[in-house]
């Protein structure tokens, strides 16, 4: 079992990807934004982040894991970037080096695609 933490501002999504991730046995905390996300790595130690890019208030995604790649929170936790622009799936190669990432999804994405990238980083991380 995993702590995995997803920033994600459409509450819907998130509480759909959330069960998908308790339904595999993992520890969920949900965020909707940077600041929030921000308190919960304050609180506990994670094994994954999962952020959409495009984030409401001060802090974008991206700025997020900036801030997780030069000041890793305890655990060090894995990264996943999700982004609602179809068109940065062509930026993937520099966000996973720029970033740290250990996985990138485009929305909408299935489900097995969303676990699949979940264990992929949590493998990585290990």
């Amino acid at each position: 079992m995993a702590a995995i933490l997803l920033v994600e501002p459409n509450v819907a999504f998130r509480r759909m990807m959330e069960q998908l991730l308790r339904q595999s046995g993992h520890e969920v905390f949900g965020a909707d934004d940077a600041d929030t996300a921000g308190r919960h790595m304050k609180d506990h130690e994670l094994d994954l982040v999962v952020t959409e890019l495009k984030l409401p208030g001060k802090m974008q995604g991206a700025e997020f894991l900036e801030w997780m790649r030069d000041l890793p929170p305890p655990g060090d936790p894995a990264r996943v970037a999700v982004s609602s622009v179809p068109m940065l799936s062509q930026q993937e190669a520099y966000f996973r080096a720029e970033l740290a990432l250990d996985g990138f999804l485009v929305k909408p994405f299935k489900p097995s695609s969303f676990r699949a990238a979940v264990e992929a980083a949590l493998k990585a991380a290990s």
